[in-house]
């Protein structure tokens, strides 16, 4: 399936990099090794130069597509509860080192805050965000876009009535409603060719 969904948008396998994704904080630069690999140990990837295809995989985490608009830069993040406690969006800001002005974030599907119930310790970690035993996960992630300086107007979320992962079950996989081994890939890559 991952092949054919490569194929469909022109992007050859072996330019593909992919995370781990252990639910940290830490973010890898691609290198040209790096192409055809998954990279251990990490839940964001930067690609500072052209011809990468980068992806993560979700069924409910939320996936951050991250473009430099003056340059080719481009990364991708994974974001969940654990990610977001330990800082992902700040570190990843950090490695990733473009003026905020020209940082545009997109916020792909994920699951809603009506779907998303968390336990009691939540309402210590995002005080921001936590309602009545439910998570928003992606106003979590605006006020931390915010906070590193992103312009608002850059940040482009989605309507999760239309798109969240766990009640939208025609159109995604959900870990939380029971799809312990299916994932949706993410891909963002800057000026791929056949090589």
């Amino acid at each position: 399936m991952l092949r054919e969904v490569l194929s469909r948008n022109n992007i050859p396998t072996d330019s593909l990099v992919t995370a781990e994704q252990v639910h940290g904080n830490r973010v890898h630069i691609v290198r040209t090794e790096d192409r055809g690999k998954k990279n251990p140990g990490v839940d964001g990837l930067i690609a500072e130069s052209e011809g990468f295809a980068l992806g993560i995989f979700t069924a409910d985490c939320v996936p951050l597509f991250v473009v430099d608009k003056s340059t080719k830069k481009i990364g991708l993040i994974h974001s969940g509860w654990k990610s977001l406690q330990k800082g992902i969006i700040e570190n990843f800001m950090e490695m990733f080192g473009a003026k905020p002005e020209n940082i545009v974030v997109v916020i792909a599907p994920h699951i809603c805050d009506k779907c998303y119930r968390v336990g009691e310790p939540f309402r210590e970690y995002f005080p921001d965000n936590y309602r009545d035993g439910n998570m928003n996960l992606q106003n979590e992630i605006m006020r931390r876009l915010i906070a590193q300086k992103i312009i608002e107007r850059n940040i482009d979320t989605i309507d999760l009535n239309r798109f969240c992962t766990c009640h939208n079950n025609d159109l995604f996989f959900s870990y939380r409603r029971g799809d312990k081994n299916s994932r949706q890939i993410s891909v963002l890559s800057n000026g791929i060719e056949e090589h």
